[in-house]
């Protein structure tokens, strides 16, 4: 799976500049995100280089501001920002306002110092707006998408091996069938199970 392998990367230390995670899936925002805020700062220093910026309260120039600061202490900046509906063609819910002017000159040319992952959960993306033409040139991908109920059951299996478990396919059908073939409510319950 791609998104996986993009998640290897990071831990890896291959780390890029910009980052979009796109899709609906909530296990898998929350599982880039928990490897973001473990891989790019220490825990000793998220406290100062760590920005969680949610676009429905702040506007983009506020995490522009703070992915430009220099980095307390610290190698790198981490900056998270949350539901960036400006990048779909959605009518925002709370009019911010957002100068993507600013986002654009950002995105041509990023700090080095800080990784910047927007957090997107939408299907898609209004591909005629320059932003996102420019965003999709820039970022590296990471595809959240709600995942088919066959790569649910072999994202379970996979995982099931990886913890070295086993289980038999009649349990995972039932587990799938009761968790209505959702990857983040299956994985709740796996973890259930594991334990």
């Amino acid at each position: 799976m791609e998104f996986e392998k993009q998640l290897d990367r990071i831990k890896n230390g291959q780390v890029n500049l910009v980052y979009l995670v796109q899709g609906k899936e909530p296990y898998l925002q929350e599982l880039a995100r928990k490897v973001f805020l473990e891989t790019i700062v220490a825990p000793e220093d998220q406290d100062l280089n760590v920005g969680r910026f949610n676009m429905e309260e702040v506007s983009i120039q506020t995490a522009i501001q703070d992915a430009e600061s220099v980095p307390f202490f610290g190698e790198r900046r981490l900056v998270l920002v949350d539901n960036p509906s400006f990048f779909t063609g959605e009518k925002e819910k709370k009019s911010m306002d957002h100068q993507l002017e600013r986002l654009q000159a950002y995105l041509e040319n990023p700090m080095e110092s800080s990784v910047m992952v927007f957090f997107a959960p939408y299907d898609k993306l209004d591909q005629r707006k320059k932003i996102v033409k420019l965003l999709k040139k820039v970022a590296v991908l990471l595809d959240a998408s709600e995942l088919t109920e066959r790569d649910v059951k072999q994202y379970i299996r996979d995982s099931l091996r990886n913890h070295q478990y086993s289980i038999q396919e009649e349990a995972l059908e039932t587990l799938l069938v009761k968790t209505q073939y959702s990857l983040t409510n299956s994985m709740k319950e796996l973890d259930k199970l594991m334990i």
